[in-house]
Order: C-alpha cells, then structure tokens, then sequence
C-alpha cells in the first residue's frame, strides 16, 4: 500500500480544471498539471494555478527546500519551468502593452484635448528675409539683447515664450525674454556658440552658461524630443539635468548625470558641465534586502560575534548606506533592534570606509553594540560527558556552564520549573549513548521524570556498564591465557617428545593433573570431572 506522501499524484480531469491550469493543460499537455495537487496542498499555491511571476519564484524556493528534504528526484522541474517560462512569457507581453505608443487619432473620431496649451505669449512679426529655420542671412547681424536685472516675480507668460512646430515637441525660447524674464525654469533647444539653433543637434535641450548667471535659472528640465537629422524618438526615460552647484554625483551616489552650473571661478568654459557617473548606486529592493537578511544568522543561537562576522562581509562586498544597514536590521532583528540602535543618525550616509569617516566610525560602534547585546548562549549545548568523567562530575560541570550562558536561576518552586527542565534537556543530550540505553532497560520512563531520578537512573547505569566492562575484561584475560596454553601444546605435538617421537612415559605425568594434563594444579583440584 505504502504511505499517503508516497503514492504519485494523479492528473485531475480537464473538465474540472479551470484557468491557468486549463490554460497549461491545452497548451503544453497534461503532463503539466501532474504535480500540481501536490504544489496546493503542501505549499499553498492557487488551486487553478498563477501565472504571477511573483508566486512563481515563492514556489520555486520552496520547492528547493522540499527537494533538500525528501531528496533528489522528488519534484519534477520539468513541470515547474513550463509554468515559469509561461508565466515570464505573459509577463513580456504585459510589459510590451504597456510600453507600446498610442495609435494615431482617425479625423472621423478625433480625440478630446483634456488639457489644452495655453495661448502664447506675443512676440515680434517674423522677418521675411529670414530663413524658414530663423537663421539670419549673411547680410543682416542680430543685433545683441539689451539686458536687464531679473524681475522678482515673473509671470507665466513671460516665462513661456516660445513657438509650436509640426510635432508639437520642441519648445523654444527667444533668448531676449529668457533674460529680462529671470524665469527659474528654462526650456529651450540647443543653441551653438552664438546662440543660434545648430541643424545638426540629436535634439538635447541645454543653454549657455552666460545666459543661465545672467536669468537666474536654478534647474533645466529635459524632456524627450525628435531628432532632427533621421526622426527617431528618444527614450521615454530622459534623464534630468540639474543646474546649480552641489555635491559630487559620487558622494551622493547619483543614479543619473547630473549638470553643474559653473561658478565664478570657473572661468575656462562657458558651457554647462555635464558630469556621468560610469558606475551608478543602486538602491536595494526588496528581494535583495530577503536574501541578505536569509544569509544573517540566528543572532540569539549563534551570538553577536557570528552576527558581525557576516553582517561586516556584506558591508564591505555591497557597500550599503547607513539607512540600508537600519532596514537590514529591522527586517533580522525586529524588535530586538532596539537594544543595538544606539543614536543612530537620521541623515543618511553613503558608503565610506576611509580612516576617520563617520560613516565608519558608526558602523564600528553598532559591531561592539551587537556583540555586547547578544553574547554566545549556546555553550550548554556543547557540553559533553568525556569518556574518564563520572556522571556526577559531568552533572557539576553542566550546571555551572548552564548557569553561567542560560541567564536562569534555581527556583525554590517544587513544581518542575523552566531552569530544572532545559537542564534535564542539556544533561540528556550530553551523556553516552550506552549509559541511556543501559538506563533504559532498568526502566523506560526514566527521562520523564525530575532531575534528582534522572541522576540516579544514569549513576546505576554507569555503575552496571563498569561491572560488565571489568566482567569482560577478566573473561578476556583467561581466554587469551587458555589459548597461549593451547598453542604451547600443539608446539610440543609437532616437534615431538624426546624419546623418539612415542607419547610421554607415565612418570612425567607425575607432576602434573592426571585428568587434564595441565602442569598449573593436580587432579583433586581439576575443575574436569575425572
């Protein structure tokens, strides 16, 4: 019959199956839905099944620790990596819906404007002798903008000047307004050294450094664009480029560029500097977080020391900021977090392990918390009996190591109390084997009992173990005797005797046991009957 765990799971009828797992049935053959009872009933997964990435990779991981267990060959992950590779397959498509760009409005069905663009602001009537683009020709010079001071509150309309192409994509700003305007946000094409519109740009939008000082603009936004040469669209993740001064991209582990203004003693360029960092930071996700919180071990099993041990080689290999450190904690720790949090820094740091940084210095400082917090508890376990200690002594030496790493006292209470039964529990599980079979016999219950009965039970124990050990060893010592007597014997036979090979006269029995023929006693005192 064998066991219920034992017997293979049976596929279920397609009429009852319904949605992912009909779905799997249909598409990829019954064979995926065998082992699908055994996912619901030991590991919780949806009775119809799912094709969520997510629940996926939990039954992966428990899976792994099920096939660790039972052995290899108990899950069939040929099954499994249908269902993950349809379920990673779905997702694609989802992910590419969700990216695909919105079709083209039919002029039958033209789509309503929810947010219409304001009216622009007036500006000059276009020359005609310019040129379609708005460059000037060689015979006309711009003439230069009259520069004014910023005003203090500048209006919308003074802000947003600019003029609407084909596309309804690039914004441009007539640089004179942009000026007299001291708009904080600027938003313009990119403009050559003269401050004119190059045919030849990739479509990235940035001003000159002078105008930036000169109109006060403290961030410029870069939004997605055409380019002008093939038409191709640009990512719909632009970065953001900052102006203004600030701190270094890798100081504060900038995941984008970040743009610089020029101060004032920067006088080599004009241009805003553009700073990429080659190896951004990264933000921790949740997944990670798990996983390096499953690689931490048991801080109350295997102390602090272990804990650092650990906790430090991931500092040092992933380079966490101090606000990663606290999560990682918290999610280990919980609420014993407490008792090494300390004063801990609210403004977050980044990584930074040169000698004197406080970065450094705070982390050191939560290793000797930790290993302060939570000394080693689990020296009772290793207490073992040693073949020469008597039960006694190892019952001493127990206790003493079990008060001293276990935190609990004796209790005058005559009830069994939680101190007399975790040392009942140690005491048990460091004595021999021998000593508990051989209690076991005299008595079944034995470690059921308190711990003076316990004692007593091993003591009697000991004390039979070592009168069959010197009973055994006493046989051994008379066998071993009787065979060398044995073989002394046979020796004589095959040399033979000395009066020509015949047996021994009568007369040199004399000395010896005329029933046995042993020389060590007479026949009055052969344990043979005669």
């Amino acid at each position: 019959m064998g066991k219920s765990n034992s017997k293979p799971w049976t596929v279920p009828e397609k009429s009852k199956l319904k949605g992912c797992a009909k779905i799997m049935c249909e598409k990829h053959g019954d064979k995926t839905c065998q082992q699908l009872p055994l996912w619901v009933k030991t590991f919780g997964f949806p009775e119809n099944g799912s094709f969520s990435v997510r629940r996926i990779r939990l039954l992966q991981e428990e899976l792994e620790d099920y096939e660790k267990k039972k052995g290899y060959g108990s899950v069939d992950w040929k099954e499994f990596r249908m269902w993950k590779q349809e379920a990673e397959l779905r997702q694609g498509w989802q992910e590419k819906g969700r990216k695909k760009a919105p079709r083209k409005s039919s002029p039958s069905h033209p789509q309503k404007d929810l947010a219409p663009l304001p009216a622009p602001a007036p500006h000059p009537p276009v020359d005609p002798r310019r040129e379609v683009r708005g460059q000037p020709t060689p015979a006309e010079r711009t003439p230069p903008g009259r520069r004014s001071a910023p005003s203090p509150h500048p209006s919308a309309e003074d802000v947003l000047v600019g003029e609407q192409t084909t596309h309804a994509t690039y914004k441009t700003i007539n640089e004179p307004h942009l000026r007299e305007s001291g708009a904080g946000v600027s938003k313009a094409l990119t403009l050559d050294s003269e401050a004119t519109r190059s045919p030849t740009t990739n479509g990235i939008k940035s001003i000159e450094g002078r105008d930036l000082r000169e109109t006060g603009a403290g961030e410029m936004e870069v939004y997605r664009a055409w380019t002008q040469d093939s038409g191709t669209r640009r990512s719909q993740t632009t970065p953001v480029f900052r102006t203004g001064d600030g701190p270094n991209p890798r100081d504060i582990g900038a995941g984008a560029m970040e743009v610089y203004r020029p101060s004032s003693l920067q006088k080599t360029h004009n241009a805003i500097q553009i700073v990429q960092v080659p190896y951004a930071y990264g933000v921790w996700t949740p997944d990670e977080m798990r996983s390096f919180a499953k690689e931490l071990p048991d801080v109350t099993k295997r102390g602090g020391a272990a804990f650092v041990k650990i906790l430090s080689l991931i500092v040092q290999e992933f380079k966490p900021s101090l606000r990663e450190i606290q999560s990682l904690l918290i999610h280990k720790l919980l609420l014993k977090f407490s008792k090494v949090k300390g004063n801990w820094l609210e403004r977050d740091a980044p990584y930074d392990w040169t000698p004197g940084a406080g970065y450094r210095k705070h982390v050191e400082e939560l290793y000797e918390r930790i290993e302060t917090a939570f000394p080693v508890r689990l020296k009772a376990i290793c207490c073992k009996k040693q073949p020469d200690e008597t039960v006694d002594n190892y019952l001493i030496r127990l206790t003493e190591v079990f008060e001293d790493n276990s935190g609990l006292v004796p209790a005058a209470d005559p009830n069994m109390s939680l101190y007399e039964s975790m040392l009942i529990y140690y005491f048990l599980q460091g004595l021999d084997e021998q000593i508990k079979d051989q209690a076991f016999k005299h008595s079944p219950f034995w470690e059921t009992g308190r711990l003076s009965s316990v004692r007593a039970h091993a003591v009697h124990a000991e004390e039979t173990l070592r009168v069959l050990e010197d009973k055994r060893k006493q046989d051994r010592v008379r066998l071993e005797e009787r065979f060398m007597k044995v073989l002394i014997q046979l020796l004589q036979a095959e040399n033979g005797w000395r009066n020509g090979g015949r047996g021994p006269s009568r007369g040199s029995r004399r000395h010896g046991c005329w029933n046995c023929g042993d020389l060590s006693h007479w026949k009055r005192d052969c344990d043979q009957s005669g």
